[in-house]
């Protein structure tokens, strides 16, 4: 008996992995694990095929209501076509179990699963490409999303809820379908129907433009063809919906070089930069803000919690991009915090997490408008409807009487920017107030996972002890000044990256990376920020805005 290569983890362990970091738990906060879990995991500590097998029938023998056993059938399988000759009538017979034991999973789940781990064996792939078929045909838009209503719609009673999770089905739908075509076109491949596996390939990223994994095999297929513009035209798409990594940007780069005869340094990312603005226009369409008459000298300060690989993050996000255009910086700040949601993020920081620790914030999106939180998601296509409602927010804001005074200046000399702000005119009495000061980067380009190339407003610093600005003691003037050291920071960037790489692997075993390093801040697209608040109660008294003047 020949025993070939790896048994492949089971994908419910794995799953189970990634949902915990996704969802920023640590093993110690995880639920124990079920009898049939830890049975589970034992049987695939076994080396010895025949043991791993005769165990894993134990569980389903044990354990047949159990809601995991699909994940054991699927070992199963794996384990069945690790093993000369593979013995596919045990294969089937495990394949008709998985059909009809209890999962939560749709019957169109449970064979893209089976399909998956199929695959992996040139002697299953048949069956492989049967099951995804089958999974394929039975989507349907709107009993896929009666299922997902039935899953996740908490109340019932609630329209509004009924109606968000139907939405949220249906771009669900379309992403189910994309994954479901993108698998039939590796298992195609793996079987040499090349043009079949293309034509798939290319159903993928009708169904979901962001489909990176489908660009960048479309992008191989032409390498192997011989093809460098059909090669940079999949790779450039890959790029800007975030989906090329580091290993992958020589491929980019040689594609473009031999596309484009006499290319210089910097037209790729120039490229790269028009095909994101034609292909991902801003659907939000405003005009220019009109001061009502009861507008006062009132700032607004916006933040949000966002990440680039965010996906409902992108209505709030678009909302934020047009409103800069709509306002100016005399009527609304706006600073954008990126975290680490679901993927590892470049441009979050060590200041970031401190003021998510503040706000006890620990998911994107999160808004604040003045220190008030403002609950809203959704996809691109709500942009609109998201804008709306957050523009009419900070109208009303904009109104509201204004009880502080802020003088902000900024210098920049070398890599160093130099801020001052003075505070006057807050509520005699006042108590727990802070004055913080951030440093801002207008505009960074980052190709995140959701698509978004452009990042406004990124905050890179704090300023003040523990990135916590300063204490304003009473209603007499207060001065304060920080020196942000741009140098500093892009080091101090390098090793946040390094901790928390430490840190999750530490505290749930996963390695995890970053597409591109973003620690570098340009000093000629840098600005200031300065806000007053109330600890406690979170209120934004006032904002200000500054660009550094140089010396």
């Amino acid at each position: 008996m020949l025993i070939r290569g790896r048994l492949a983890l089971s994908l419910f362990i794995m799953v189970s992995a990634a949902a915990l970091v996704a969802a920023g738990q640590t093993t110690a906060s995880a639920p124990q694990p079920r009898p049939e879990q830890t049975a589970l995991r034992d049987a695939m500590k076994l080396t010895d095929p025949a043991a791993k097998l005769k165990a894993l029938d134990d569980v389903i023998a044990k354990y047949p209501d159990a809601t995991s056993l699909v994940d054991v059938c699927a070992t199963k399988i794996a384990t069945l076509q690790a093993i000369q000759p593979v013995d596919l009538a045990a294969v089937d017979a495990a394949i008709a179990k998985a059909r009809v034991v209890k999962t939560p999973r749709t019957p169109h789940e449970v064979l893209n699963l089976l399909a998956i781990t199929l695959m992996n064996a040139p002697e299953t792939i048949g069956r492989a490409e049967a099951l995804d078929r089958e999974a394929i045909a039975m989507l349907d838009e709107a009993t896929y999303v009666r299922d997902w209503q039935a899953r996740f719609v908490k109340n019932p009673n609630d329209p509004k809820e009924v109606v968000a999770q139907a939405k949220e089905g249906k771009s669900r739908f379309l992403g189910t379908n994309s994954i479901y075509h993108l698998y039939l076109a590796r298992i195609l491949l793996k079987a040499g129907r090349d043009a079949e596996a293309k034509a798939e390939f290319e159903t993928s990223l009708t169904f979901n433009p962001l489909q990176g994994s489908a660009a960048l095999a479309l992008a191989g297929m032409a390498e192997k063809a011989g093809d460098a513009a059909e090669a940079y035209k999949r790779l450039s798409w890959a790029a800007v919906t975030g989906r090329l990594t580091d290993a992958d940007r020589p491929r980019l780069d040689a594609a473009y070089a031999k596309a484009h005869a006499g290319a210089k340094p910097g037209d790729v990312e120039a490229d790269l930069d028009r095909l994101y603005r034609d292909s991902f226009k801003n659907p939000i369409t405003t005009g220019r803000y009109a001061p009502s008459k009861a507008r006062t000298n009132r700032v607004v300060l916006a933040e949000m919690f966002t990440g680039a690989g965010c996906v409902p993050c992108l209505s709030t996000d678009l909302s934020f991009e047009a409103m800069l255009d709509r306002y100016t910086r005399k009527d609304l700040v706006v600073l954008m915090y990126h975290i680490h949601a679901p993927t590892p993020d470049p441009l979050s920081n060590a200041s970031v997490q401190a003021r998510g620790k503040y706000y006890n914030v620990n998911s994107a999106p999160t808004t604040f408008i003045d220190g008030t939180p403002e609950t809203i998601e959704g996809p691109r296509a709500d942009a609109p409807e998201t804008f709306i409602t957050l523009d009419a927010v900070v109208g009303h804001h904009l109104e509201e009487a204004s009880v502080a005074s802020i003088k902000l200046s900024a210098t920049m000399r070398g890599s160093v920017v130099t801020a001052q702000a003075e505070v006057a005119g807050v509520p005699a009495g006042s108590a727990d107030l802070r004055i913080q000061l951030v440093l801002v980067e207008q505009l960074v380009r980052y190709s995140g996972e959701n698509g978004q190339r452009f990042h406004p407003m990124v905050t890179r610093a704090f300023g003040g002890t523990d990135m916590n600005g300063w204490a304003i003691e009473g209603s007499n003037r207060t001065r304060v000044a920080h020196a942000f050291d741009l140098d500093a920071l892009a080091a101090g960037n390098l090793k946040y990256y390094d901790d928390y790489a430490l840190d999750m692997k530490t505290r749930i075993g996963l390695g995890v990376s970053f597409h591109e390093k973003k620690h570098v801040i340009d000093p000629k697209n840098v600005a200031v920020v300065a806000f007053v608040q109330d600890v406690k109660t979170r209120r934004v008294l006032q904002a200000a805005w500054v660009t550094p003047g140089t010396r």
